[in-house]
């Protein structure tokens, strides 16, 4: 409409924006100005944008980071209350995960130049990866650890949720953190990892690193096959009644059901395999220095998998290593050095 200019970081109303126009054109020449009108009478809405203009004239990059990781806090608690409605309690109720899942922002004191981005796995929260978090920054490590969406609320709000929107997640926090270190390494585990290697293939200007321990290439267990089937038979019904899907969640028993979804969407594993195609597709264009941790017997992961992705990265840039386990949560429980050997990562970079 020639109202608004985008002008690098900023937005600049132009000329047009205070002209007159008659009531019948109004709605097709100035929206901006149907919108004002609208709120104009509601005193709360002059309040916030006049308070809010106030704390942006010049904010420094640190305060609008602040800003931005209140903001996903509040996010975390809106959806919460979005999904905690009676039709969501038959499910909720059998849930097992009673850790907080909301994401975390730790800043110690004298910090180092790296900072780093923690990405937990599918059906899990920030909760998976806080006690490494905690134990990064004792090591003077700025730290973000992400909630992607959909995570640590209700299997029902995990179920509306597309791979993209966790990818979302990962960036937001990578732009959260960003002011408070130079550079950032991601390091990301399971579903995360697949995550922080896709963010690192956008190649980001102040990334050092990435870590994924271990990555969802190839998945273990022939139910995967009819993953795409159940999902279409889902969506169908979901159209064409007002019933939700033939099967919408299933259940299973996490290595750590304090924090895991007791209850998975069908939908989740059908994103994972999604995520997992667009991974193969970019791998290759991820350039920074890379550490990949895989189980030799991890029950979720096919390690064949690792391979592959170690392949398809390159060598050059690329570094595998093996962990002696039979379990899949290698970073959360700490098996065979796992932290340790991120935080070596951490140091040569």
């Amino acid at each position: 409409m020639g109202l608004i200019n985008a002008f690098e970081n900023r937005y600049r109303l132009l000329p047009k924006s205070l002209e007159e126009q008659d009531f019948d054109e109004i709605r097709l020449r100035n929206l901006v100005s149907v919108y004002a009108n609208e709120v104009a009478p509601i005193p709360q809405v002059a309040q916030v944008v006049t308070s809010t203009v106030e704390r942006a004239r010049l904010p420094d990059d640190r305060a609008l980071a602040t800003m931005r990781f209140e903001d996903e806090l509040l996010s975390y608690e809106l959806d919460r209350q979005r999904f905690d409605l009676p039709q969501h309690q038959e499910i909720n109720r059998q849930e097992t995960a009673t850790e907080n899942g909301e994401p975390f922002l730790i800043l110690p004191r004298g910090n180092r130049s790296l900072g780093v981005v923690l990405v937990h796995g599918l059906l899990a929260s920030p909760a998976e990866v806080r006690a490494f978090g905690e134990r990064l920054a004792r090591e003077g490590y700025p730290v973000m650890g992400v909630r992607l969406k959909g995570h640590g609320t209700s299997p029902w709000d995990l179920r509306e949720r597309e791979w993209e929107e966790w990818l979302g997640s990962v960036r937001r926090a990578f732009r959260i953190l960003a002011p408070f270190a130079s550079r950032l390494c991601l390091v990301g585990f399971s579903a995360g990892g697949a995550l922080s290697l896709l963010l690192a293939a956008e190649s980001p200007s102040a990334l050092a690193g990435v870590v994924a321990a271990p990555v969802p290439v190839r998945l273990k267990g022939p139910a995967m096959v009819f993953v795409p089937l159940l999902h279409g038979a889902n969506r169908i019904t979901r159209w064409m009644s007002s019933l939700e899907g033939v099967k919408p969640f299933h259940a299973h028993q996490p290595e750590h059901p304090h924090i895991n979804h007791f209850h998975v969407p069908v939908r989740s594993p059908f994103e994972l395999q999604g995520m997992a195609r667009a991974l193969e597709e970019n791998a290759d264009r991820v350039g920074c220095p890379t550490l990949l941790l895989q189980g030799t017997g991890d029950p979720v992961v096919d390690p064949s998998g690792a391979k592959l992705l170690r392949e398809n990265v390159g060598e050059r840039t690329c570094r595998l290593e093996w962990v002696r386990s039979s379990r899949h949560g290698i970073l959360n429980e700490d098996i065979a050095g796992t932290q340790a050997r991120i935080i070596s990562f951490l140091s040569q970079l």
